[in-house]
């Protein structure tokens, strides 16, 4: 009996040990995760219902944003920031007007702000740093140093202005991305917004809680594009001539290295000065040249020509009837614009028909249509610029769908995809894009490098790559493209004229269009690829717009201006020097 109290009595001991090392535990987890995971939020919540605190957020430093070379596309710059408690204001009305001549503001606007039945106000965000002086001398003859203050910070700058400000995006007030790359390389750029706690006492003035540290500014990384500003520069210039000629709806023009996928310029419009780009209309920072995609026309037919070559459905040395450029396909009534007869292999692209392209696409099958969309990678996002776009494609089983995707209808991607599409042409093998080069830490080490990484090799067998290059070539030199002929360099290309369907009406549109041309250069040793995009042009003189006439003058210019700034020898013998 004995026994069995002292074993209760042993138990309960232990019960009761283990309760007060529970209640204990409790305790120490309550108070740990109070100080290390709450803390902050309990101060804020206690600063919250104080007076005179405050929880200040602050714009810390964000890396910058360069160009492939190292000049600046987007960098930060000091600022100044001027807060107060309005309601312990001294000599507000001098104050206010000694603030409002050194900030170049209204005295009204200054007062409306000061006057604010706030206990925390900020008067003026992102101020140019050389007034720190002048507003802190205003402070102190006012006798306002322990109710104004100013805090240092950074403000987004964009020293070009609107070029590539689609691609580049902007930042907002608290220094994060909010769109473009601006946004998505928030996680290397940095520049998080910091929460400062702060409070007012009537002696010591505003006093700091929580200092800043490493932590809380982050760790900003420098992001070198792949983007050079000189290519840059010539690609936007020409998109200004494309839309002060024609007036189209939207131009997109990107221009890429062969050799390595990297994009050199990349230029849309309607763009926007990200500087202050609350001013514009948020379909204005739509980088289209990703964002949308359209239907191809007569740019797509190299790459299904080029597969039913390379698969042995039609040869070098065959010929095409056109029937005088118009032909039925499964109920569908097809033309060329021109009255087409026989025609070679190499004439269907010399002269865009579309009755013999899509002649020759009806031997290909629908597993024959998916692989040339999947080896030239035509609808996938890439998924290297933010907001890129998928293609859009029709369904290959039925014949029809197959051949009228051969002249670029049915079909649709973004130009992008579009102009490493003809990379492809030019080299033979599917490079990955790439739009950033490198990034940089802050101890100058390389985190990041871009690296060549070939998707597909070798995509067509040498004679075949021969024959599209020399047909493409021709296409330049007596062909629809003739308008992008250089005296200076060979050129590849190929005219596209597609109609924008008209949904309410269920049909193409007679007269609104999108007229593209999409190349690479030289063609003796490719380098560049390019694609110029103009949406809806309107000629002056009310004629049609097309490919040819629209964009292929500008792919001239585009290709002896970048020629030349890169220093390439010239691989064309002009008239002249053959006549001496």
């Amino acid at each position: 009996m004995r026994q069995s109290i002292s074993e209760k009595s042993n138990k309960k001991l232990h019960l009761l040990i283990f309760i007060i090392f529970l209640l204990y535990f409790i305790v120490l987890a309550r108070a740990f995760y109070i100080q290390v995971y709450a803390g902050e939020n309990y101060v804020k919540k206690v600063l919250s219902e104080f007076p005179k605190g405050r929880i200040i957020e602050i714009t810390s430093y964000r890396g910058s944003i360069l160009d492939k070379n190292g000049q600046p596309l987007a960098i930060s710059v000091p600022t100044i920031s001027i807060y107060a408690f309005p309601k312990l204001i001294k000599n507000k009305e001098d104050f206010a007007s000694r603030l409002a001549k050194i900030l170049n503001e209204s005295l009204p606007q200054i007062e409306s702000i000061l006057n604010q039945n706030k206990r925390f106000i900020w008067i003026a965000r992102h101020v140019d740093a050389s007034y720190k002086g002048l507003i802190e001398q205003a402070i102190l003859d006012t006798k306002n140093s322990q109710f104004v203050g100013i805090q240092n910070d950074f403000k987004r700058f964009y020293p070009n202005q609107n070029m590539a400000s689609n691609l580049i995006g902007f930042v907002g007030w608290d220094g994060k991305g909010l769109d473009g790359l601006e946004y998505g390389l928030n996680k290397y750029l940095g520049g998080k917004p910091i929460d400062v706690m702060s409070i007012y006492a009537p002696k010591e003035g505003r006093m700091v809680l929580k200092p800043l540290s490493i932590q809380d500014v982050g760790t900003q990384n420098d992001v070198y594009l792949t983007i050079d500003v000189g290519v840059q520069s010539i690609v936007e210039d020409i998109k200004s001539h494309i839309v002060k000629d024609f007036n189209p709806r939207r131009v997109a023009i990107v221009v890429e290295d062969v050799r390595n996928g990297n994009i050199l310029g990349m230029a849309t419009y309607p763009d926007f000065n990200p500087n202050n780009y609350q001013n514009y209309p948020q379909r204005d920072w739509r980088n289209s040249a990703v964002t949308d995609v359209f239907e191809l026309g007569s740019v797509m037919k190299p790459f299904f020509l080029g597969y039913a070559m390379a698969k042995g459905y039609i040869h070098r040395g065959e010929t095409c009837n056109a029937n005088g450029g118009k032909a039925n396909f499964y109920g569908h009534t097809v033309t060329d614009v021109e009255h087409n007869g026989v025609l070679t292999m190499s004439q269907i692209l010399i002269v865009s028909s579309n009755v013999c392209a899509m002649k020759e696409a009806s031997h290909l099958t629908k597993e024959d249509a998916e692989n040339v969309v999947n080896l030239f990678h035509l609808v996938k996002p890439y998924n290297i610029i933010p907001g890129e776009q998928a293609g859009i494609l029709p369904n290959f089983y039925y014949p029809i769908n197959r051949m009228f995707a051969t002249i670029g209808q049915g079909i649709a991607v973004n130009v992008l995809n579009l102009a490493n599409g003809y990379a492809a042409l030019a080299t033979d093998n599917l490079v990955k894009p790439h739009i950033i080069r490198k990034i940089v830490n802050p101890l100058g080490q390389i985190v990041y490098h871009e690296n060549v990484d070939i998707i597909h090799k070798n995509i067509f067998p040498p004679n075949v790559v021969d024959w599209l290059h020399y047909a493409l070539e021709q296409v330049v030199e007596q062909g629809t493209g003739v308008a992008a002929k250089s005296k200076h360099f060979t050129i590849a290309g190929k005219t596209g004229t597609s109609q924008i369907f008209n949904f309410k009406a269920g049909r193409y549109s007679w007269t609104k269009v999108v007229a593209v041309f999409a190349g690479f250069f030289p063609v003796s040793n490719p380098r560049f690829a390019a694609v110029i995009v103009a949406y809806d042009p309107h000629p002056k003189n009310g004629a049609l717009a097309w490919g040819g006439s629209v964009s292929a003058p500008y792919f001239k210019e585009l290709v002896d201006k970048i020629s030349f700034y890169y220093a390439l020898k010239p691989d064309k013998i002009t008239q002249e020097a053959t006549q001496k």
